[in-house]
């Protein structure tokens, strides 16, 4: 600060803040305060690298598209309260059914997305079923939820994060449409 401040003369009226503070401004910057999953900004970033590394080494990379159904049904009957509790237990749920290696951010208001990078679409469609079975088994005071996954993988025409996103989204999307509560995955 005192070469910024005194010799460049870039800080006008510089101040200090602790550790503490600078951990939890540079923590609620990258996740979401209610999932403890990481934001959207922090997802398109770590997608675009990994799609990258696909590019320059073939490695496979698959993505999870995850979006509540009838979610908006639990915040009308139920109140945000118990809705912003979904989101917090799906979170948990999440986070402690995926590899270290793997990213998982809240996408949107009740879109989630996990990439997983060297992963077979095979295996991610598999542990996609297992999420996906295991927030089933949730129980909250008024009930259960379920989610629709849609899993898309990288290849020679999924090449960007865009088409891999849109090809995650139209398998979630297929989901919804066959009945809600169940795993479609992109047939490469």
């Amino acid at each position: 600060m005192d070469n910024l401040s005194n010799i460049v003369n870039e800080l006008n009226s510089p101040v200090a803040i602790s550790e503490n503070k600078s951990t939890f401004i540079v923590a609620t910057a990258v996740k979401d305060h209610l999932t403890c999953l990481f934001v959207r900004d922090i997802f398109q970033a770590i997608l675009v690298i990994e799609i990258e590394k696909v590019k320059r080494t073939g490695i496979d990379l698959c993505l999870l598209m995850i979006d509540l159904d009838d979610f908006k049904k639990v915040n009308d009957n139920h109140w945000h309260i118990a809705g912003d509790e979904v989101l917090r237990q799906i979170g948990k749920t999440l986070l402690s059914h995926i590899r270290e290696m793997d990213v998982a951010a809240r996408y949107g208001g009740e879109e989630l997305a996990i990439i997983m990078p060297e992963t077979s679409i095979e295996t991610a469609a598999n542990v996609a079923e297992r999420l996906r079975s295991k927030i089933e088994l949730l129980q909250f005071d008024w009930g259960s939820v379920t989610v629709s996954i849609g899993v898309s993988h990288a290849d020679r025409d999924v090449n960007s994060a865009e088409k891999l996103i849109k090809a995650a989204d139209e398998a979630f999307y297929a989901a919804k449409e066959a009945g809600k509560n169940r795993v479609v995955y992109t047939q490469s």
